[in-house]
């Protein structure tokens, strides 16, 4: 390979600050890199944004710190010291990278208006501007100081003659009038090139200066144009998909318009050529059929909860009892992103009238789990390779147990779904007697499982003690064993060793694991957001008791049977915050030795954002004993808010 080839290679594995880094070695690493570097601009990533935007320091004169955070994103004042050079850089800084932009992501109207003022973001692939509400006014400061630069006659063509509505909301309207006619110069530079574009919601709010035939028109003029994200109230979709014929991923912020019935029952229906379709709000079932049945192009839908209490616009669809009706779903991807709030008995409607159809699905994304849906899966979807719970509670503390499924549903999964590769759902459980009886199938193929483990064999607190007093006298000392010691090393030998075996064994054929995560965050976090009462007592220190991992959970010691998973040799990420574990040296030599391709560890982190919560020094420790066996190995920080 050549040098550039090998940086194409290198800088898809590197994140921008690193190849910033990079960069400085030399000059010819600099001119391979900028085009990574610059490729994709998010503006809530990284620092570099703050860097401009964030007042030096000693130059608070004339505006305070209160009001810069207030003015931060909407307009800044001309008349500031010449420490405030930032926003000239940040317009230099897009007049000399800005062809190298890619994809353009902006929150901040700053930066959009600087983007679009350097006029040099012309190989534009995707465009999403997310600056939504009503920018607000501000009257302690003038008029002309409130935008920093006009679009001047650029837009003759596009931009018709301003109306004032309220003259106390002048300021407000002639911010947001200029910041829409940068948004559009910026649009019409791209034309040719976009790929994916994302109208929010304060676009849409343009009755004055943008007709919305006239954005259809822009919108057809993207050959390109594949990907559209609305958040448009009763879009023109007829005209739409006249002028954009070669869109296949749409998406409906709002709910569904009603326009889209008068698309489907069309004979020749206008949306049949899209393959991905996703709306934020729930939709009927009646809709969910009619997608089946009018679009054998769609592969992938996306929809909020599983089924709304309102009737279906137009002509209601009744679909057979039994799917002998020949349908040609061609759909791979069912997403259900949020739960539904009725009756348990609608999800078992759900798996009972579209599973039946939809036998070539690949993945599903459900926030409950039952046995019964666990078993129509199985029964009506033989090639399913993805399970995973988009939406779940923000903690596994046993008060939220129940709240995403039944335990065990996730082994029928295991057991009966060859082709499983990925399951991903942290909060629910399998039972240890029910895993050791029933094997997994799916050996050759899993890659990723986040579950709980959990009625595992265990030594209580006091026989714990017990344990360790009578092995130190049984093997090292030779003395006779009290009745309590002797019963609790029976229980470890007899009872705790073959169970945790037996679950270990099944662990290590999963030889193609990359990802094994047995628990997540488990405190009770609602204490932390009504600032519970502190329950322990230190000295003079006080703290809140958030709760405890689960007591039934694996041990993940080597006395246990942990060096069983040797085997899992391509495990990249491995998850035990949640259990109740005794992992202490000897254990994190054996993983830093046994795991060579680990990149991060989930238990020994750092946490944050709790009231008063005691500090780990045990957890402390692994964590810092791990980082001089494996500087590589990543300990992600969990933040809660």
């Amino acid at each position: 390979l050549s040098l550039p080839d090998i940086m194409d290679v290198v800088a898809s594995h590197l994140t921008s600050p690193s190849l910033l880094n990079c960069m400085l070695v030399s000059q010819s690493w600099k001119t391979l890199f900028l085009p990574h570097l610059y490729s994709t601009i998010t503006d809530t990533l990284y620092s570099w944004v703050d860097k401009f935007l964030t007042p030096p320091v000693g130059a608070g004169r004339g505006i305070g710190k209160y009001n810069w955070r207030r003015s931060r994103g909407l307009h800044l004042p001309r008349d500031l010291p010449a420490e405030w050079d930032c926003i000239d850089r940040l317009l230099a800084l897009f007049t000399k990278y800005g062809h190298l932009i890619r994809h353009l992501t902006l929150t901040n109207i700053i930066i959009h208006d600087a983007v679009a003022a350097s006029r040099m973001c012309r190989g534009l692939i995707s465009l999403t501007s997310r600056i939504g509400g009503v920018i607000p006014n501000l009257p302690d400061l003038e008029k002309e100081h409130e935008v920093l630069w006009y679009p001047e006659n650029a837009l003759q063509s596009f931009v018709p003659e301003r109306k004032v509505s309220f003259p106390s909301n002048h300021t407000r309207e002639e911010r947001e009038w200029v910041w829409r006619q940068w948004y559009w110069h910026l649009f019409r530079q791209n034309t040719a090139t976009l790929r994916v574009v994302e109208f929010y919601e304060a676009l849409a709010r343009m009755p004055q200066e943008v007709k919305e035939d006239e954005v259809i028109e822009l919108l057809g003029a993207c050959p390109r144009l594949t990907r559209l994200v609305l958040q448009w109230p009763e879009f023109k979709l007829q005209k739409l998909v006249q002028q954009v014929p070669q869109l296949q991923h749409l998406t409906f912020h709002n709910a569904i318009p009603r326009m889209v019935w008068l698309l489907l029952d069309a004979p020749a229906p206008a949306l049949s050529q899209l393959t991905t379709i996703r709306i934020v709000d729930g939709v009927s079932r009646g809709i969910i059929f009619s997608f089946l049945i009018y679009l054998p192009s769609l592969e992938h839908l996306w929809t909020g909860t599983r089924y709304e209490t309102y009737s279906d616009p137009g002509q209601q669809l009744q679909m057979p009892k039994t799917p002998s009706t020949p349908l040609k779903s061609r759909l791979k991807g069912l997403h259900f992103t949020q739960r539904s709030s009725a009756a348990d008995n609608l999800d078992h409607l759900m798996v009972a009238e579209i599973l039946p159809y939809v036998p070539d699905l690949l993945e599903i994304g459900l926030a409950y789990l039952d046995h019964d849906i666990a078993t129509a899966l199985v029964a009506h979807c033989p090639r399913l390779q993805r399970f995973y719970q988009p939406v779940h509670p923000n903690t596994i503390h046993r008060s939220k147990s129940g709240e995403s499924g039944e335990c065990n549903s996730i082994g029928i999964l295991l057991s009966s779904c060859p082709h499983l590769r990925e399951l991903d759902s942290v909060h629910l459980e399998i039972d240890a007697d029910y895993l050791i009886a029933n094997s997994w199938i799916c050996d050759n193929t899993l890659q990723t499982l986040r579950c709980q483990i959990v009625g595992v064999t265990r030594l209580s607190q006091d026989e714990e003690i017990d344990y360790n007093q009578g092995i130190l006298f049984r093997y090292r000392l030779g003395y006779p064993l009290s009745e309590q010691e002797s019963l609790a090393v029976d229980k470890h030998i007899l009872q705790i060793r073959p169970q945790h075996s037996q679950i270990y064994a099944q662990l290590a054929k999963m030889t193609h694991l990359r990802v094994l995560e047995l628990g997540t965050e488990y405190r009770d976090i609602s204490l932390n957001n009504y600032r519970a009462i502190p329950s322990i007592f230190r000295g003079a220190q006080s703290y809140i008791d958030y709760g405890s991992p689960a007591t039934d959970t694996l041990e993940l010691s080597l006395v246990s049977g942990l060096g069983q998973l040797s085997t899992l040799k391509n495990l990249e990420v491995f998850g035990l915050d949640g259990v109740d574990y005794r992992i202490n040296e000897e254990e994190l030599y054996w993983m830093a030795k046994e795991w060579p391709r680990l990149k991060a560890i989930d238990g020994f982190q750092e946490v944050k954002g709790f009231w008063r919560l005691m500090h780990d020094g045990e957890r402390w420790y692994r964590r810092v004993f791990m980082q001089m066996l494996r500087p590589d190995v990543r300990h992600r920080r969990q933040v809660v808010e």
